[in-house]
């Protein structure tokens, strides 16, 4: 059962509080707050003595519906297109209220800081979603408190931290699939920082999707993010052709592969030109996002010259073999990276966490993204 925060519960007590003092007054205004046959109705309590008129205004500012505010009541009633955002505007200084409006009933509750919204399919969906964005909030702040306490090391706190950040990646990614065909997942993505190679894979996922303003904000967020990602690649190589960088040697490693053998990066690197070290565990929701984007990559230049080693962070080998199944990717190498000792040597506090190599052994790339990977192969198999 999950709690509601110290000003939700004072906002409830406050102002049923002023319910019950409202149903006591002699001039009482009775709300219905069933729904219209094909419309909304919003009943709502405010209060604030001084506020006589309210306004429903949409997100062009302009004013779609007004009530009379009476003995702090008032009710709205009307009908509307696609369910989106409209604010609760009143007369008086206070604050506007914003309210995820479809054609259903709603009850409304505020205070001049705060409000409580019931009704909706959407609203509900949303108010779920704000929840436990808060609770995974709270998380984070527990864990940063036990650091700052000394309770847990600094590797516990990354991975901690990296645990959270990847189940919120998560929750976000499966809430915007699950609402593609409505507004939520628009606004999803527009309070959200989704990597690009999220917000591809999305794409694929909701393609079919009934929204077009969904496709239109992936679209746009998409371009935004892929234009400063080449420009941050452009700049990259014009400093490390002015500095003439050379490139590091990659920690040589080995570890036990699906076969119970050992095998080293030495071995796989004999006879190719580039070999991507590839960090991933099956509970890395992004990592398992963009493996069939690797898997054409793989296909696109294994007879060439290329090939992957994925070394998995997973807690057991068994969930480690079964995330390799499940995501058929039997063609390339994989290594069991036991107590994270592989990561380590290259610095791999999160993943997903992509390394490419030369056939030197060195270095092309650390932290690549699967972009980079891409003009990366391209210019060595031109």
């Amino acid at each position: 059962m999950k709690l509601l925060t110290t000003n939700t519960q004072l906002l409830i007590i406050g102002l049923y509080s002023l319910l019950i003092t409202i149903s006591c007054q002699e001039k009482n205004t009775q709300v219905d707050s069933t729904s219209t046959t094909n419309g909304y109705s919003i009943s709502g309590s405010v209060a604030n003595p001084n506020a006589t008129m309210v306004y429903l205004v949409n997100t062009a500012n302009k004013r779609v519906d007004s009530s009379k505010v009476t003995n702090n009541s008032f009710l709205l009633k009307g009908s509307i297109g696609e369910p989106n955002m409209y604010n609760l505007v009143f007369d008086t200084s206070t604050p506007s209220y914003a309210i995820l409006l479809e054609n259903m009933a709603f009850n409304v509750l505020m205070n001049d800081s705060d409000v409580l919204i019931t009704g909706g399919d959407l609203n509900t969906k949303l108010a779920t979603y704000k929840r436990d964005e808060a609770i995974a909030n709270a998380q984070r702040l527990s864990v940063l408190k036990k650091f700052s306490l000394a309770t847990i090391t600094d590797k516990e706190l990354l991975f901690s931290l990296d645990s959270i950040s990847q189940l919120e990646t998560e929750y976000a990614v499966s809430f915007i699939e699950k609402n593609k065909d409505n507004v939520l997942s628009s606004m999803a993505i527009a309070a959200v920082s989704l990597p690009l190679e999220d917000l591809i894979a999305l794409t694929e996922r909701t393609k079919n999707a009934k929204n077009s303003q969904l496709i239109n904000t992936l679209t746009t967020t998409i371009a935004v993010l892929q234009k400063a990602e080449d420009d941050k690649i452009a700049a990259e190589e014009k400093a490390a052709a002015k500095r003439k960088v050379y490139r590091v040697a990659a920690p040589q490693f080995s570890g036990e592969s699906l076969s119970g053998t050992n095998l080293a990066l030495a071995s796989v690197l004999k006879g190719n030109k580039a070999v991507l070290v590839d960090f991933w565990a099956s509970w890395c929701k992004p990592c398992r996002m963009v493996t069939p984007e690797i898997k054409y990559i793989y296909q696109q230049y294994n007879k060439l010259g290329f090939d992957i080693i994925t070394v998995s962070e997973d807690r057991t080998q068994a969930a480690w073999r079964q995330g390799i199944q499940e995501d058929n990717m039997l063609d390339w190498n994989h290594i069991y990276d036991n107590q994270m000792t592989i990561a380590s040597q290259f610095g791999a506090r999160a993943i997903p966490h992509m390394v490419l190599i030369d056939k030197d052994g060195k270095i092309i790339k650390d932290k690549i993204s699967v972009n980079q990977l891409k003009k990366e192969l391209a210019i060595i198999f031109k």
